[in-house]
């Protein structure tokens, strides 16, 4: 049976490949076929192909936790995401239908949804048309003394 060892690029063509590839030599012993550049197929042999059983180590079962906590993480943001994205829509709408421009400037209001107490930033600022506000909304989540910011949605309001 035929091997990949009986078919090595010679010196000259090895020399060339490092230059050309940046794979570690291993990766290049392993899978030669895979970055000789040919014309015509080459036969493939099972000593290309890694052993089936590795073991798993460290290297390979950090990503797949990491993968697993974030994805967890994820499931509980987008949740809260939501309620914040709620309470912003809220102050939209309450500052719509006052049927008022809204003032210039910067002002908090507090929004409990679901148990969690969250507080919207309305920041109004002017546009170059005086018709319309420029109205952005900043969320944060508020634990004690500490804020995490949730979300910002910005809109443009008009006077009529």
């Amino acid at each position: 049976m035929a091997t990949s060892q009986d078919r090595a690029p010679t010196p000259q063509v090895q020399a060339t490949l490092d230059q050309q590839w940046s794979l570690p030599r291993e990766a290049r012993r392993i899978y030669p076929a895979a970055i000789w550049p040919t014309t015509q197929p080459r036969p493939i042999f099972l000593d290309q192909f890694p052993p089936a059983r590795w073991r798993w180590d460290e290297y390979q079962v950090a990503p797949v936790i990491e993968s697993m906590f974030a994805q967890a993480k994820f499931a509980s943001r987008q949740s809260t995401q939501w309620l914040a994205q709620i309470c912003a829509e809220n102050e939209f709408s309450r500052l719509r239908l006052s049927r008022q421009v809204p003032p210039v400037g910067e002002s908090s209001a507090s929004c409990l949804q679901a148990g969690l107490d969250l507080q919207v930033n309305l920041s109004v600022q002017v546009t170059p048309n005086p018709n319309f506000r420029r109205v952005d909304a900043k969320v944060v989540q508020r634990n004690g003394l500490e804020s995490t910011p949730l979300l910002q949605l910005s809109t443009v309001m008009g006077r009529y």
